[in-house]
């Protein structure tokens, strides 16, 4: 019997796809993918709403962050050709130019079968420059991919993207995985196991944890089963709240405010778009605060919830931005509006290695 006709069907469907440790050069990469996993709702109220996170991520690559063990785990499929986007994929084309195509036509295209383009795939042209395509319209190919390659590389895309993302780092002592995410054009084809059994075993072998943890939201009930099969179990919930300054209210103490780091925090949104400082107040209160890309400062539990000083100085730091807060399930203020509720949950590393190993899984993750 043929090696093909012995693999069972999980194996024909996960066939030629790799999980790879990351590298610096892979860092917009990581970002587009990061981006993609999260709820676009809630994507401005964390760091990955940076045009310029990607150098973010390159530094965590180089190393600059050692003490957190950061690794990246990218999925790709070497099986794909070329530009490895599947049929039917649209490329966004950065430019477009001068034509009589109104909006929305559609060209077709002669191509031919080296871009990894599948027959009948898009290009859509959005802005405008040297294409010759008018805003919005889409370019349709038809046989042979290597106009659509062409079109492809002047959108910028790797000629070979990566389906999907793992990355984990360290958190008081344990394995935490950050984000677990595969594209949509991917999933059902149990990829999503594959890359967390590969990356999770690659990364407890380079940094060893008894347990890994991770956070998932409520809303995604599908991950949260799948991570209950695979031995998971919730530790703690974290809700998500959003409000605007305090202008009115009880006098603030006369003490005065002191923020550390403050130079430093500036050069941040110049390096990477987000940036953090200290804020010490009257008896010895201390809270790190985020500046995040969007107009947001972002706080972490419940005392800096309730704490009017700290907004008050905030306030008079950028009266232009909003608070954000990380707080226990029971913080309960009713200045204080939650818009999310994440769970945090945590699995024995060893069962979570045995089961991905032994399972048949029929799902792969959005996000986690």
């Amino acid at each position: 019997m043929s090696e093909a006709k012995r693999m069972t069907g999980a194996e024909r469907v996960r066939r030629g796809w790799t999980v790879e440790r990351a590298t610096p050069a892979d860092a917009a990469e990581i970002a587009r993918l990061v981006r993609a996993s999260l709820p676009a709702r809630l994507r401005p109220l964390t760091i990955w709403a940076s045009p310029r996170v990607d150098r973010y991520v390159e530094s965590i690559l180089t190393r600059a962050f050692s003490n957190e063990a950061h690794e990246y785990y990218l999925l790709r499929n070497h099986r794909v050709p070329a530009t490895g986007l599947p049929a039917d994929s649209q490329v966004v084309l950065p430019t477009v130019p001068a034509t009589d195509f109104a909006a929305d036509s559609n060209v077709v295209v002669a191509t031919r079968p080296a871009t990894g383009l599948a027959a009948n795939s898009t290009a859509r042209s959005t802005t405008r420059p040297a294409t010759g395509f008018a805003a919005g319209s889409t370019a349709r190919s038809t046989t042979h991919p290597a106009a659509a390659l062409a079109a492809a590389s002047a959108a910028g895309l790797p000629t070979r993207p990566a389906a999907g993302l793992a990355a984990f780092r360290r958190v008081e002592g344990e394995a935490f995985l950050n984000h677990l995410y595969v594209a949509a054009p991917f999933r059902g084809r149990a990829l999503g196991a594959l890359l967390l059994e590969r990356a999770a075993r690659d990364y407890l072998a380079r940094h060893p944890a008894a347990r890994l943890a991770l956070d998932v939201f409520s809303h995604n009930t599908l991950a949260a089963k799948w991570y209950a099969r695979l031995g998971f179990k919730e530790r703690a919930r974290q809700a998500w709240c959003l409000r605007r300054h305090i202008r009115q209210g009880p006098r603030a103490s006369s003490r005065p405010t002191f923020i550390e780091g403050l130079s430093g925090a500036d050069r941040g949104p110049r390096a990477w778009g987000f940036s953090s400082f200290v804020v010490r107040l009257s008896a010895g209160r201390r809270y790190r605060v985020g500046r995040l890309y969007k107009p947001y400062f972002r706080l972490a539990g419940a005392p800096a919830g309730r704490d009017v000083e700290l907004h008050r100085a905030l306030a008079a730091l950028d009266p232009a931005r909003r608070l954000v807060l990380h707080a226990p399930d029971d913080f309960a203020e009713p200045s204080w509006r939650r818009v999310a509720l994440s769970f945090r949950l945590e699995c024995p590393a060893r069962l979570l290695l045995s089961r991905l190993a032994a399972s048949e899984p029929g799902a792969s993750l959005r996000e986690s």
